[in-house]
């Protein structure tokens, strides 16, 4: 026997969780590395000082907005949560 179909409003109400704060872009700036032997960029989260990726010569911004927005979705250093 299956079970019966959800009715009311259980069965309409979207799962209750707050949708996560918007990005703050400038927490993200592509930064001199402190490395004397790199001569590429890092994109930094400056929330939680967490170094993503470097940015190298022949990256595309939807690459890099990718690399924030992933991180953003599980990091704890977001400053609209401190």
């Amino acid at each position: 026997m299956s079970p019966e179909p959800l009715a009311g409003p259980e069965a309409t109400t979207p799962a209750e969780h707050a949708p996560p704060p918007p990005i703050a872009w400038d927490d993200y700036p592509l930064l001199d590395s402190g490395d004397p032997a790199k001569h590429d960029l890092e994109l930094i989260h400056t929330g939680c000082g967490q170094h993503l990726c470097d940015a190298e010569s022949g990256d595309v911004l939807p690459t890099l907005i990718g690399m924030v927005t992933d991180h953003h979705a599980v990091c704890a250093g977001r400053r609209a949560e401190r």
